[in-house]
């Protein structure tokens, strides 16, 4: 679902670019989870412990996600992105 959130946020053409970069951090994100975790399990002998970490981690930006995210100022400065290119003051608008 949050994924479609960021497709809505931007125009068609430009989904690609936006999509990529999340494919890049996924791939990162892939291999720092499992690392996480057997770091975890390894010193506290238990790999209940990771588990509580990976429930904390998906708590943490949930307040900023559904509080502070502004999906319509997100939208126009996508569409600002994409008209004006990477050197647009997106942060005025």
């Amino acid at each position: 679902m949050f994924i479609a959130r960021k497709a809505d946020a931007f125009e068609q053409q430009s989904n690609a670019r936006f999509f990529g970069l999340f494919s890049i951090t996924d791939k990162g994100a892939s291999w720092l989870g499992p690392a996480a975790i057997a770091i975890i399990a390894d010193r506290t002998g238990d790999i209940r412990n990771g588990f509580w970490f990976l429930f904390l981690l998906l708590l943490l930006p949930l307040p900023i996600l559904t509080n502070r995210v502004d999906m319509i100022k997100g939208r126009k400065q996508g569409i600002a992105y994409v008209i004006d290119g990477p050197t647009a003051d997106l942060f005025s608008r």
